[in-house]
């Protein structure tokens, strides 16, 4: 990912770092750990996300212009994330998160403190 001090930029983790951070000094029991979205869908945000802020320079200095340039930004961007999700449903084997050379944007961890009653509906985590 790239860098986006807002305002500050500290962390990204891989899964196998999630699980140890999450894990470190006996913090939480990680119950699952799934990834939000595959490979194909993080390449198409990345790609996205960089053209997003392109079109937006673009439709600053774009004068009479920039409704269209608007208008083509949204397409894109659109047309990017729609397709990136596609293919991760149609290629799911680019999504596992025990897969090698996989690219996930963020994960979901359910997870719980040890020792914490588990009929309890409380939420710790």
């Amino acid at each position: 990912m790239v860098f986006h001090p807002t305002p500050e930029d500290h962390w990204r983790w891989t899964q196998t770092g999630l699980r140890r951070l999450l894990a470190e000094n006996d913090r939480f029991e990680v119950l699952s750990l799934e990834p939000v979205a595959g490979t194909f869908a993080s390449l198409a945000f990345l790609n996205a996300w960089y053209a997003d802020v392109l079109l937006r320079k673009l439709e600053q200095r774009a004068g009479p212009i920039a409704l269209p340039v608007t208008l083509v930004r949204r397409l894109l961007l659109g047309t990017l994330n729609t397709t990136g999700l596609l293919m991760d449903r149609a290629l799911p084997d680019f999504g596992r998160i025990d897969r090698p050379n996989t690219l996930f944007v963020s994960f979901f961890a359910v997870c719980r403190r040890p020792g914490a009653d588990e009929n309890s509906n409380r939420a710790d985590a």
